[in-house]
């Protein structure tokens, strides 16, 4: 008989290979040597060119850790990708801009997403696609207002 995995460990599992495949989609774009997560970075900022992206929205966007993003951000500067620039009323607040190399490997970064994505819903239908996607935004609402109690009980 099969030892009973867990939800959790199942959900590791494949948010590792995930992961993974994000990174093997990004070797093909210029070979920028992007992270999956870089990728999706650009993507964001290209979406949202028409408006002020800081960090703290990234944060909020992605569900991680200032640190992190500081850490994703310096990389993408690093290799040409993005700009920080100060705002007027704010010099501590950072604007984040598209530099014209990124933007111009949008579709590249583009077709790497929906590649990734065609691999992993591969053999799913549509209707098992859109019940994945509610389950998701539920767990997503579930775990958000679980670390909201546990910010209250820490008094944050």
């Amino acid at each position: 008989m099969q030892p009973k995995i867990s939800f959790c460990l199942e959900w590791k599992m494949v948010s590792n290979l995930m992961r993974h495949s994000a990174n093997a989609c990004t070797t093909c774009v210029e070979a920028t040597n992007l992270t999956g997560m870089q990728l999706f970075i650009l993507e964001y900022l290209y979406q949202h060119q028409e408006q002020d992206v800081f960090q703290r929205d990234l944060e909020a966007e992605f569900h991680v850790r200032r640190s992190t993003v500081t850490g994703i951000l310096k990389g993408m500067e690093k290799k040409g990708l993005i700009q920080r620039l100060s705002v007027e009323e704010d010099a501590r607040l950072k604007r984040i801009i598209l530099t014209p190399q990124a933007k111009s490997l949008h579709r590249e970064v583009e077709m790497a997403v929906v590649r990734m994505e065609k691999i992993a819903l591969r053999g799913l239908s549509k209707a098992e696609i859109e019940v994945f996607l509610e389950i998701l935004e539920k767990m997503k609402a579930n775990l958000q207002e679980d670390m909201l109690t546990y910010d209250e009980q820490k008094g944050e």
